[in-house]
Parts: structure tokens; C-alpha cells; sequence
């Protein structure tokens, strides 16, 4: 408190105290940042965790009770109710986290989950540009998730071409019989050229199909 000591006039000090402005309420409105809620699948922990970390997690804009505000309102009932007697504060966000990582981040049901889905994809019975997109599709995604877990993939090529090729259409599978019979050095086919082959395979299917639908929308409007 400045108090004056003439009442005639305001000394320098004074008029300094008058001058400083009130203190402002600082109100921090948090961003509206969209990600989708866990639902509680083990099998879909990693990509929600990924997605988190990368979004919120390592957001030097957010402190980390912010951090913990956003993650305990994007959980499931089943997940919410595991923080439900931990307080949002900066120092309970890591043990908050810890708690779920270790509860759903489980390597050995996720890795057999991913294997189950590679392994048990349907084969394809005529070729299709959406079915073997699809099915690249999914062994890539597959291949990333164990990768993610840790695992060592590199050394899987052959393995891969063998469980992916037998669920290739007939024509598709002989298309790529030929290539590989065609490669006169005499090495192992890889994963990325199987890939190359089997996009390039789709692309064509995609354009061919492509000028079929323009041939007959030309006829029709003819």
C-alpha cells in the first residue's frame, strides 16, 4: 500500500504506485484437440498411445495436469475407472500413465492378436484392385504393429511372401511366379519388392477398370 505524504501534491513514488496496473486473472482456455477415445481393446492400446504421446504427451504448450485432463477424458468407463481415485494433478500424470501402460500394454496378447490377423486373412478368389490393396494394406499394417512391439522383423521376408502369396488369387499368384522366376541372380525375393509388385498389380487393375467405367458412361451418353 503507498500512502501520500502531502496531500497537495503526489510525490514520484507516489505516482509510480498509482501507475502500476492490477493484476491480471490469468484464464487459460486448452485447445480443442481431436483424438479418438480408447475403448478399453487391448488390441487397440498401442495406436491410442501412439496417437496420445505424439499429440499431448510430448506438447511442451501443455503442462502436464493438462495432459492428464485430456487423457483421463478421452478413456472408457473400464479404463476412467482405474484413475478414478487419482486426483488430476501435474504429479499424478505419470503414475496415471504408468498405470495403463502397464495394464493394456500387453506384448504377448497384442502379438499374438496381430498374428492372428495376418494369418488368418481370407484368401483372394479372382483378382481385384480393392482386395489386393486391401491386402497389402494389412500386411503392412500388421508388419509396423510387431515392429512396434520391439520385434525384430527384418529377417521375415521369406516368410511373409510365403503366408501373403498363398492368399494371392490365382492369376495374381502366377503374375508373381514369373517375375521372381525371371530374376536370373539368383537371390531371395524381398518383402519390398513383393510389395512393389503387388502395387503395381492393383494400380493396373485400378486403370483398367477406370477406362472400363469411362467406355461405358461414354456409350451411354452416346
Amino acid at each position: 500500500m503507498c500512502l501520500s505524504k502531502n496531500n497537495s501534491t503526489d510525490s514520484e513514488a507516489d505516482k509510480s504506485c498509482y501507475q502500476q496496473p492490477a493484476k491480471e486473472v490469468s484464464r487459460v482456455k486448452l485447445p480443442e484437440i481431436k483424438i479418438p477415445f480408447f475403448s478399453g481393446k487391448y488390441s487397440e492400446w498401442q495406436k491410442f498411445r501412439d496417437l496420445f504421446v505424439g499429440l499431448l504427451h510430448i506438447n511442451k504448450s501443455l503442462d502436464e495436469a493438462q495432459c492428464f485432463f485430456y487423457f483421463k477424458g478421452h478413456l472408457n468407463v473400464e479404463a476412467k475407472q482405474l484413475l478414478q481415485n487419482i486426483k488430476i494433478t501435474p504429479d499424478n500424470y505419470k503414475i496415471a500413465w504408468s498405470k495403463l501402460d502397464k495394464m493394456y500394454n500387453n506384448k504377448k496378447f497384442l502379438a499374438n492378436g496381430i498374428l492372428k490377423r495376418l494369418l488368418n486373412k481370407k484368401a483372394l478368389s479372382h483378382e481385384s484392385a480393392t482386395e489386393i490393396k486391401r491386402l497389402v494394406s494389412t500386411t503392412t499394417e500388421c508388419l509396423e504393429s510387431i515392429r512396434n512391439l520391439g520385434v525384430d522383423t527384418s529377417s521375415w521376408d521369406l516368410i511373409v511372401i510365403h503366408i501373403i502369396g498363398a492368399k494371392l488369387d490365382k492369376e495374381t499368384r502366377k503374375g508373381w511366379e514369373l517375375k521372381v522366376a525371371a530374376d536370373s541372380s539368383g537371390e531371395l525375393p524381398t518383402c519390398e519388392q513383393f510389395s512393389e509388385f503387388l502395387n503395381s498389380r492393383f494400380r493396373g487393375f485400378e486403370n483398367i477398370d477406370q477406362r472400363v467405367d469411362n467406355r461405358n458412361k461414354y456409350s451411354k451418353d452416346v
